[in-house]
């Protein structure tokens, strides 16, 4: 999603790598695989860097999400899928939020990290996962198991009762009791996204009415046009020199309120659905 090296520069990546001479591996080449374990996804295209190293080491920024609630390990590997087919699985979730968790745990068994690291010294929250503000968490974390990695940083950020991709793995049985982690300091309450992802067993006019949807601001708009060409239910269409959003589409993915590096994109509430 997006330009690597613009993304690297605007992370301020580019001289540290120069520095050091770091080799910066693209993925951008897909493999299909067959995967009957997976819940979702028994057949799933991802990147071809599975198999071009000898370890995968998974680097997580602790940020919130205004879609999952908040990104760590599991979401973090939802970057194996290349380009559009990202777009395609938000389409196939549709507005099920449980379901997309589902297939972000399909893509992490396929991974199988070798070693997840979650770096909370500093992450984001708010309206995460482009929008937010930093905050100062002072965590550090890493181990084998991504799922409990994952539920003991939420519990440490008073993250209330549990994300949905802790919820559907501990209902697969990879997240083995409900509270694993028996001890645990609360360093920073965390402000999470302030939006509610819709959810089938939710009727859809109640979540019509009552989510959060993402808003336009064509004054701040640049016109990169990455929300128009990324959005995958095409609901972004250009009306003369300005973008609108035909909510009767939309499936509130938010990979447009991500996408923007220029915060045009914000996420309000319509109590009419248009």
């Amino acid at each position: 999603m997006g330009n690597l090296k613009l993304n690297l520069r605007v992370a301020g990546f580019s001289n540290i790598i120069k520095k050091l001479g770091i080799e910066v591996f693209p993925f951008n080449r897909s493999v299909e695989l067959s995967r009957a374990e997976n819940k979702i996804l028994k057949r799933i295209k991802i990147s071809d860097a599975l198999f071009c190293f000898d370890k995968i080491i998974n680097v997580a920024k602790l940020k919130t999400h205004c879609m999952t609630g908040m990104t760590l390990s599991v979401k973090n590997l939802f970057g194996f899928v290349v380009g559009k087919e990202k777009f395609k699985l938000h389409l196939k979730a549709g507005h099920n939020i449980e379901y997309f968790a589902d297939i972000l745990i399909d893509i992490y068994e396929t991974v199988a990290p070798d070693l997840n690291i979650i770096d909370g010294i500093w992450g984001m929250e708010g309206n995460g996962p482009t929008s937010g503000t930093p905050g100062n968490f002072g965590i550090f974390k890493m181990g084998k198991n991504g799922y409990y990695l994952d539920r003991k940083v939420e519990q440490m950020t008073g993250y209330p009762n549990m994300s949905v991709i802790s919820r559907q793995a501990f209902k697969r049985g990879l997240l083995k009791d409900k509270n694993p982690i028996a001890e645990f300091h609360l360093m920073k309450k965390i402000k999470l996204a302030d939006t509610q992802s819709a959810n089938f067993k939710i009727p859809k006019f109640v979540v019509n009415f009552f989510s959060k949807k993402p808003f336009i601001n064509n004054e701040l708009c640049e016109k990169c046009f990455k929300c128009y060409k990324s959005c995958p239910p095409q609901a972004i269409m250009k009306n003369n020199d300005k973008l609108i959003i035909d909510y009767s589409k939309c499936i509130r993915c938010f990979c447009c309120h991500e996408l923007c590096i220029y915060e045009a994109v914000t996420l309000k509430k319509f109590y009419f659905f248009r």
